[in-house]
């Protein structure tokens, strides 16, 4: 537990440096004056550390960091063009892999990643009718705006990002992204339909390091579409969607039989159901169902829910407590030629985020992880963690 107690130390150390106007403050003034001009400058750094307790592969610790540096320009303010929106984002990750000593399926720490500097997004937006049709194109992150929940997000388990079921065919999602081009339509008040284009293999395969943006034919292309809608704000909001993916890259499934094209779909859907004086604080629930065609997958059902309640301590306003549950149902396919395996991985998992101030929140983690990687030689693990996070 020496990398705990580490860990402990560094984020008093940092607690006690943190003050009102952040780490770096204003600049001098150049923040807000780029601001004021079109520019905005985020900069987050996230460390945790990852204890498998008891069960999965090993009793080991694993210690691991990432780094976010976002610009995003307004090109009206910019005196460029109105309605377009230009989009730069740096991402550096390092640290050990929690999945080498747990063993589990769906990735017990979201930040788990290569370790590398690169550039992850770069993107450009425009706009049109007042805002109900916009086109996009460039370097993106699928899961920015496809199968994504408000109500998911303060868990660390991978899937409650996007669903194992559409995550493992590899698309542009964490810690590689792809070129795409992507539509958006508004309905209304509250309707809404997006779909994309991505490269159907993103990055190099050979090289995880740095950026690569290789086009070839044979990557085919991955397909997404989504629609539903969504509205109100604070204690009434809401979201309900469905999607669907194709990917018609050649690939190896599960057995090393060659295959060509792959699909699924999913229903997501999010919704505040308990208010409290502070319409900002409350109980929110999520849902997640995915589907992958079970021939070509390992996984073909997935199922995830659970909650947030943002406040549910006294004198805790900020604060926010978020459970969920993540279960990865495998393939009869993927049985049959895996006789070892069992049917489903449950992750259950439980964190409270604490904010101490605007610019600084730390984070214990609780996962429960049953039949890690559905390996039947493998206990159910025990996994702690503990995650900081530090605007810049």
């Amino acid at each position: 537990m020496k990398r705990f107690a580490i860990t402990l130390c560094l984020v008093i150390t940092i607690t006690n440096q943190v003050y009102a106007d952040g780490i770096f403050g204003d600049f001098g003034g150049y923040r807000s004056s780029l601001s004021k001009h079109g520019v905005e400058i985020e900069s987050i750094f996230t460390m945790d550390y990852i204890a498998d307790l008891s069960g999965g592969l090993k009793r080991d610790e694993a210690f691991l960091g990432n780094y976010d540096l976002t610009f995003t320009f307004d090109t009206g303010k910019l005196g460029v063009w109105d309605n377009g929106t230009l989009f730069l984002y740096f991402l550096g990750n390092f640290g050990d892999a929690p999945t080498e000593i747990i063993g589990d399926l769906q990735g017990s720490d979201n930040i788990e990643a290569p370790e590398t500097f690169k550039l992850f997004e770069a993107w450009y937006e425009h706009t049109f009718f007042d805002g109900k049709f916009s086109f996009l194109v460039g370097l993106h992150d699928l899961n920015s705006e496809f199968y994504a929940l408000d109500n998911a997000a303060g868990l660390l388990n991978s899937s409650f990002g996007i669903g194992i079921d559409a995550s493992q065919p590899g698309p542009s999602i964490f810690p590689t992204t792809a070129l795409a081009a992507r539509t958006r339509i508004l309905f209304g008040d509250k309707g809404y339909f997006q779909a994309a284009a991505y490269d159907g293999i993103p990055g190099d395969p050979n090289n995880d390091k740095g950026t690569h943006v290789i086009l070839k034919s044979s990557d085919g292309i991955f397909w997404i579409a989504e629609g539903g809608v969504a509205g109100g704000e604070d204690a009434s909001y809401y979201k309900a969607a469905l999607g669907g993916w194709y990917h018609t890259t050649d690939f190896e499934d599960f057995s090393g039989v060659s295959r060509s094209n792959n699909y699924g779909a999913y229903l997501i859907a999010e919704k505040n159901v308990l208010a409290e004086a502070d319409p900002e604080q409350g109980l929110g629930l999520f849902f997640q169902f995915g589907y992958a065609k079970g021939d070509r997958n390992q996984t073909e059902h997935y199922l995830g829910f659970g909650c947030r309640y943002t406040g549910a301590l006294p004198g805790r306003d900020q604060d926010v407590f978020s459970f969920g549950v993540a279960a990865a149902r495998n393939s009869d396919e993927f049985l049959k030629a895996n006789p070892g395996f069992d049917r489903t991985e449950t992750a259950i998992e439980a964190t409270y985020n604490i904010v101490l101030s605007d610019y600084f929140s730390v984070t214990p983690d609780f996962q429960y992880i049953i039949n890690p990687g559905t390996d039947s030689s493998l206990d159910n693990a025990v996994v702690l963690g503990i995650r900081t996070e530090i605007a810049m």
